[in-house]
């Protein structure tokens, strides 16, 4: 399942760690205007 999040902010990156840690088959994306603050969830990418 395809899932984007709109809005990276504190309830979006947490939802988005949420989906990622306790799901599997899932591929989830955030936007937000400001990317620097999210940059940090590139390297926690599913293996």
């Amino acid at each position: 399942m395809n899932i984007h999040i709109i809005g990276g902010g504190n309830l979006g990156v947490a939802i988005a760690l949420g989906i990622t840690s306790y799901t599997s088959n899932n591929s989830v994306s955030i936007s937000r205007r400001n990317t620097q603050s999210i940059q940090f969830l590139e390297q926690k990418e599913s293996k």
